[in-house]
């Protein structure tokens, strides 16, 4: 819900129009809890959409999730799996008005069925009519019209669970024409993860962050920043001895709305005179905050995407690339100065042999 999905499609330049003309994400955005899975962002020679299904069995566990859930007035599954499973089976409920208010056909059902939830989770999964929702993949020509409309229209319903052929996913990748993206010097993989609602300790982010050719960026509110999620997800690289701080793959995004910078104060009281300054007070707050949690120095940009220019960052986030692949280059060097010296230095090579 702090706009991370809204954030990268404007950076990357895959926006559409809207009916007033305002420039909207290619990928569902809604104020949170909309992404239902990993969506993966490729360039390609034409546009095109694959979806790696989950298996039955998951998905037969996460309706057993959602229906005992109900059963007992407890917390089942994300909102987002939810709301894709109920679209998939025709299960969604409905406002009727104040005095009868929500009504659930899942809850129906299990009313009618003596709260037999075996029986509940059966029908679920026969509406849901997996057998016909077997398709993988949706390609479109690059010189078709409208290539990111389509794009949009149809990743739109897959991760709502309203396309036909299209089970529930557990990722997406994107296939988009260089011409279409914002330009970078490098060819890059984009990742929009899905949102950190609880646990931090996630198989899918840990992978990202241990890449040595991964760039995490870590976004955040700009009233919160830089969040109990970010800090706790950092204490955690720290204390599992992870080297993805000490090399400098993780940075923070801070995604203000509306005029939320210029409201900010700084030590003497006084707000600022323009966003930048507003920026680099928010800046100075989060090093401190860092400071004050034993962690390092990590870079910190910020991107409202309703007055910066997308172009700017974007070229921000091209030199933090710039500084990752250094590291490595100098890290390379070092090796190969090494390894002269083993060849043109008899002793260093005989001492290196008795280490060994």
């Amino acid at each position: 819900g702090v706009g991370k999905t809204t954030a990268i499609s404007l950076l990357t330049n895959l926006v559409v129009e809207g009916k007033d003309g305002a420039r909207l994400p290619v990928f569902p955005a809604t104020g949170g809890r909309t992404t239902i899975s990993e969506v993966v962002v490729r360039a390609a020679p034409a546009y095109g959409i694959a979806v790696e299904p989950m298996s039955e069995d998951s998905i037969r566990l996460l309706v057993a999730d959602l229906v005992g859930g109900i059963a007992k007035n407890e917390g089942g599954i994300s909102t987002e799996l939810e709301r894709a499973i109920r679209n998939m089976a025709d299960l969604r409920k409905k406002t009727k008005d104040e005095a009868r208010g929500t009504v659930d056909p899942i809850r129906d059902f299990l009313e009618q069925k003596a709260n037999a939830v075996d029986d509940v989770v059966e029908e679920v999964i026969r509406r849901m009519n997996l057998g016909a929702r077997t398709e993988t993949q949706l390609i479109l020509s690059e010189s078709t019209e409208n290539g990111l409309r389509w794009l949009s229209d149809n990743i739109t319903k897959i991760n709502y669970g309203q396309h036909l052929r299209f089970s529930l996913p557990e990722r997406v990748t994107v296939f988009v024409p260089q011409l279409a993206l914002r330009k970078m010097r490098y060819d890059v993989t984009f990742v929009d993860t899905k949102g950190i609602h609880g646990t931090t300790l996630r198989e899918d982010l840990r992978s990202h962050l241990d890449d040595a050719r991964t760039l995490s960026i870590l976004c955040c509110m700009f009233n919160d920043a830089p969040s109990g999620e970010i800090l706790k997800l950092l204490g955690e690289l720290r204390s599992l001895g992870s080297d993805a701080l000490e090399r400098q793959r993780v940075i923070i995004l801070v995604l203000p709305r509306g005029d939320e910078a210029m409201k900010i104060i700084d030590d003497a009281g006084d707000q600022p005179e323009n966003f930048s300054e507003g920026y680099a007070i928010r800046a100075s707050q989060v090093a401190d905050t860092l400071r004050k949690e034993g962690l390092p120095e990590i870079p910190v940009l910020f991107f409202n995407s309703m007055a910066d220019n997308p172009a700017s960052v974007w070229d921000d986030l091209s030199k933090r690339l710039d500084t990752l692949r250094q590291r490595q280059v100098d890290r390379l060097q070092r090796f190969v100065d090494v390894s002269a010296d083993l060849v043109t230095n008899a002793d260093a090579a005989r001492i290196e042999q008795a280490r060994v």
